[in-house]
């Protein structure tokens, strides 16, 4: 990961297995449709993920 600018973590999900996409698969993502990532607070309310 590579920020884009100056922060602080908000909040991270590690912890969603890899794994080879099938439709018939579909519903061991469901609730994490963005798989692993975190939010980083910036000044000025900004943030990036």
């Amino acid at each position: 990961m590579i920020e884009s600018a100056a922060g602080t973590i908000k909040a991270l999900r590690d912890g969603v297995s890899d794994i080879d996409y099938t439709p018939a698969r579909a519903s061991e993502l469901d609730g994490k449709e963005c798989g692993n990532g975190l939010v980083i607070a910036h000044d000025q309310g900004w943030e990036t993920q």
